[in-house]
């Protein structure tokens, strides 16, 4: 019977997910193809699905490391800029109606720090898309606010889709799995000032030490916490070679007026960076007020996530001024280049292994992120993003394996691990209500 029902259902959605052929929104573009950069010439590749059931993390890491040497080299023109800045953005995919992002930057508040109310904000991050994962998206109409059938039209979508299920299992309510060669990354960034933030002081860039840093309750904010829950290093960035000559050290002043500090000088070129000029100085303001024409956001972590096993395969990196250092330094090969050199790594193929040295489940987060929320520094990638889902689940920190069939997946629609999926279309998807659903068709 089970079986019978699970047939009916596939042939019920084969009419839902009918392929489209709307164009991806944008103007015509040659977005840079991974899979001809990537040092192992293989992507997907092809052994992962081994590596991963044999634990074999020394070859997921390179696997990984080799995907980041495919991101950051140049595009197909030969400008000095990484190929996922040539990737579609949630501007192109999901503005209203959908629109080209050039002329601005893109940033906005990451979803893990926009619950905190910083004001202003110092963490910034933008989301990019590849050519496979958008086309999916397009293809999917998850990016649609108006299709046929649905009752309300300024809802999405992925509430139709809810509807189409049913009553359906929670196991078997999920949208249509997205290609293998699937990649979606997310930057984080840090505002630096042009010249000193006040005389004689460099802008501060906190550095994570996690040995050094204790887990906080509230989160380890750098520009919040005080006390034990701050963060323990900062660095003082010089924008200009020809300044601080002969110096080793600067003063800094994290967070406000209260702490200044000494701080190792590192140069701006450690840094992957943009600079502010007019034509993105007054988005650059309205995210905070600091920003002048002239100053610089560096990049500071990425998340980077690959269709290339069911559950995406989890990557983030973070800058460090001792990049060389410790196990998250293992395996970075010599095609990482430039300043790209100067961010660590973490993977997550796995909600539970490779379990900590104290036998709980595997940890994998990134400072400038999930470190900065209660919770975060015991997250997973893959356990908090199997949370997406329309109607929305709040973001859980909690450690360990969350199956398919969840009762907290009951009535839900599950967004094939993306919270970005769940950003579109503003108002918050109601509640599944079958007198509310258009008839199946």
């Amino acid at each position: 019977m089970r079986k019978i029902s699970a047939l009916i259902l596939a042939l019920l959605m084969s009419k839902v997910w009918a392929q489209q052929s709307t164009p991806i929104p944008g103007p015509k573009r040659t977005p840079g193809d991974l899979q001809e950069v990537t040092e192992e010439g293989e992507f997907p590749a092809s052994d992962l699905p081994a590596a991963v059931q044999t634990r074999n993390t020394v070859r997921l890491r390179r696997h990984a490391w080799s995907i980041f040497a495919g991101l950051t080299s140049q595009d197909d023109n030969k400008i000095k800029a990484p190929i996922f800045l040539t990737w579609f953005t949630k501007a192109n995919l999901f503005a209203e109606p959908p629109s080209e992002d050039k002329g601005k930057f893109g940033l906005e508040p990451p979803k893990q720090v926009v619950p905190l109310s910083v004001a202003p904000v110092a963490t910034l991050s933008k989301v990019f898309f590849n050519l496979p994962a958008a086309r999916a998206i397009v293809d999917g109409m998850l990016n649609t606010l108006q299709p046929p059938g649905v009752p309300s039209p300024t809802q999405p979508e992925r509430v139709r889709l809810n509807c189409a299920f049913g009553d359906t299992r929670p196991e078997d309510r999920h949208i249509k799995d997205f290609p293998a060669q699937s990649v979606v990354l997310k930057t984080v960034w840090r505002l630096v000032s042009a010249g000193d933030t006040k005389p004689g002081e460099l802008t501060a860039i906190p550095v994570w030490d996690p040995e050094s840093n204790t887990p906080g309750r509230g989160g380890n904010n750098p520009d919040l916490s005080y006390g034990p829950e701050q963060w323990s290093r900062y660095v003082a960035v010089n924008t200009h070679p020809d300044r601080y000559k002969g110096l080793a050290h600067a003063l800094v002043r994290p967070k406000d007026s209260r702490n200044v500090q000494q701080a190792p000088i590192v140069p701006l070129d450690r840094f992957y960076y943009k600079q502010i000029d007019s034509g993105i100085l007054a988005e650059a303001q309205r995210l905070n007020r600091a920003a002048k024409l002239g100053d610089y956001f560096v990049l500071v972590g990425l998340h980077v996530t690959t269709k290339e096993i069911p559950n995406w395969f989890w990557i983030t990196f973070w800058w460090h001024d001792h990049p060389d250092a410790g196990p998250f330094a293992a395996n970075r090969p010599s095609s990482v280049l430039g300043p790209w050199r100067n961010y660590l790594m973490n993977i997550s193929y796995d909600m539970e292994f490779p379990e900590e040295a104290d036998g709980s489940p595997h940890v994998n987060f990134n400072p400038y992120l999930e470190g900065l929320t209660p919770g975060g520094l015991k997250t997973n990638c893959m356990t908090c993003h199997r949370l997406s889902t329309s109607p929305g689940l709040r973001p859980d920190t909690t450690p360990g394996t969350i199956l398919d069939s969840d009762p907290r997946f009951d009535h839900r629609l599950k967004m094939g691990f993306l919270w970005s999926l769940t950003d579109f279309g503003g108002s918050k998807d109601p509640a599944y209500d079958p007198k509310s659903c258009p008839p199946r068709q």
